[in-house]
């Protein structure tokens, strides 16, 4: 396979806007990427209208493990898959890249700063018709890892660099996070927002009315699971080592307060 300058890796759910996640690449002005669409089991027909774009594009990859393995474990899937390319961006499939320029701007940036490691990505956040762009500054590793935009689309990063998400669990962001600033030296910040953060979806984890009951009851599991991966994360950098220890005694105040407000 030939190689790419951006391997763009989507989870594929339960969402609406699917087509528009995935149209919103295609129309970029630098066709330089493969995207790489992994089935976490949809319960609707998500994959398959996933599916029928993919018949009019010969850049995109569908992946069917054939098993549910949530957000964390369908973008493994979607690291192991060999697709030879410089970086790796992540894009949930209820969200969409901001304009047709924005993985130019991303290239651009990446070029202009040596490619780095890792670059911070500038973001609009959308609820309802009001958007709110949030522009990141964080450009080296400590500041990376402090940061509480932890989500993965906020970050490229070099596709030799990725490190993996926890499994089974609806939080995987937070330890991956850690680790993946923990395996990084230089970084870069992208002033052009990368990242429509799409806030409709009602089919959302991250939406509160849905934590309850979303997805097999995981949610309770997931904390749990979350301190446990936080204890057992082993960093070699100080400042990643730092915020480690801070997050376990946050969550596990969390744990014993049972908190049933947080995600």
């Amino acid at each position: 396979m030939k190689k790419v300058y951006f391997k763009i890796i989507v989870p594929c759910y339960n969402s609406d806007y699917i087509e528009q996640c995935l149209q919103s690449v295609e129309d970029q002005t630098i066709q330089d990427f493969k995207i790489v669409i992994i089935n976490d089991m949809a319960e609707d027909d998500t994959f398959e209208r996933a599916k029928k774009f993919a018949e009019k594009y010969d850049n995109i990859i569908l992946l069917d493990p054939g098993k549910k393995l949530y957000n964390g474990g369908a973008r493994n899937v979607g690291i192991r898959y060999n697709v030879p390319s410089e970086y790796t961006l992540y894009l949930d499939n209820d969200d969409w890249l901001d304009s047709n320029i924005s993985l130019e701007e991303l290239h651009k940036t990446a070029e202009e700063n040596n490619k780095p490691d890792f670059i911070r990505l500038a973001y609009c956040h959308l609820a309802g018709e009001e958007k709110t762009y949030v522009y990141l500054t964080d450009d080296n590793p400590k500041d990376l890892v402090n940061s509480i935009y932890v989500a993965p689309w906020t970050k490229c990063v070099k596709t030799s660099l990725v490190v993996e998400y926890p499994e089974n669990t609806l939080i995987e962001d937070v330890v991956q996070h850690i680790a993946q600033a923990d395996n990084v030296e230089t970084g870069a910040v992208c002033k052009t927002p990368i990242t429509v953060w799409n806030r409709n979806n009602v089919n959302s984890c991250s939406r509160k009315e849905n934590q309850a009951t979303l997805q097999n009851g995981k949610r309770e599991s997931s904390i749990y699971r979350n301190v446990a991966d936080l204890m057992d994360l082993q960093c070699k950098h100080d400042y990643c080592e730092e915020h480690r220890k801070f997050r376990v005694a946050a969550y596990k105040d969390m744990v014993r307060r049972d908190d049933k407000d947080f995600m």
